[in-house]
C-alpha cells in the first residue's frame, strides 16, 4: 500500500503508454527487475568504460581479436520513454554517452537504438512480459544489429 510500484523487493510494475505485450489484460503494463534503477545511484562513468575496453582491444588485438562490446538494453530503460509516470527518474544516459564517447578501439554495438526503433515501428514482445531476458524477437533484432558489425571485419 505504500509503495504501489513495487510487486515484491524485486519486482517493480509500471504503466506504459502503449500497448508493447501481447498478455492479455498486461498489454500495456512493464514488470521490471529493482536492479533496472542502479543508475540512479551508481552511474556508469563512460569515461571509464571506454578506457578499460581500449586497453582490453589493444591486448586482445596483439593476439589478432577484435573487441566486440555491447550492453544490453534493460526493460526499464528500453521502455523508458513510454512509462506514463516516471516518478520524476531521467534517462539512463549511459547508452547516450557510450554513443558519444570518443576514441573506441573497438567495436561498440548500440542495443537500444535498434529495439526502440523495433518498439516505435508497434513491435510487440521484444521482452517477455515476466521475464529480464529478451524475446526471440528482442534477440533477432539484436543479431540483425550484429551482422552489420561483423560481416564487414570478416572482409
Amino acid at each position: 500500500f505504500l509503495n504501489p510500484e513495487k510487486l515484491s523487493s524485486t519486482i517493480h510494475i509500471a504503466k506504459l503508454g502503449r500497448e508493447f505485450f501481447t498478455n492479455p489484460g498486461q498489454e500495456n503494463t512493464l514488470l521490471y527487475y529493482y536492479e533496472d534503477l542502479k543508475y540512479l545511484d551508481e552511474p556508469m562513468n563512460s569515461e571509464m568504460v571506454n578506457k578499460n575496453l581500449n586497453n582490453a582491444a589493444r591486448i586482445l588485438k596483439a593476439k589478432g581479436i577484435k573487441l566486440v562490446f555491447f550492453a544490453a538494453a534493460d526493460k526499464y530503460d528500453l521502455y523508458y520513454p513510454y512509462i506514463t509516470d516516471k516518478k520524476g527518474r531521467p534517462e539512463n544516459p549511459f547508452f547516450q554517452k557510450m554513443r558519444d564517447v570518443k576514441g573506441k578501439e573497438y567495436i561498440y554495438i548500440d542495443t537500444i537504438t535498434p529495439l526502440r526503433q523495433a518498439l516505435e515501428r508497434g513491435e510487440q514482445d521484444i521482452y517477455w512480459l515476466d521475464d529480464t531476458h529478451w524475446s526471440h524477437k528482442g534477440i533477432k533484432i539484436f543479431c540483425d544489429e550484429l551482422v552489420k558489425y561483423i560481416l564487414p571485419e570478416l572482409r
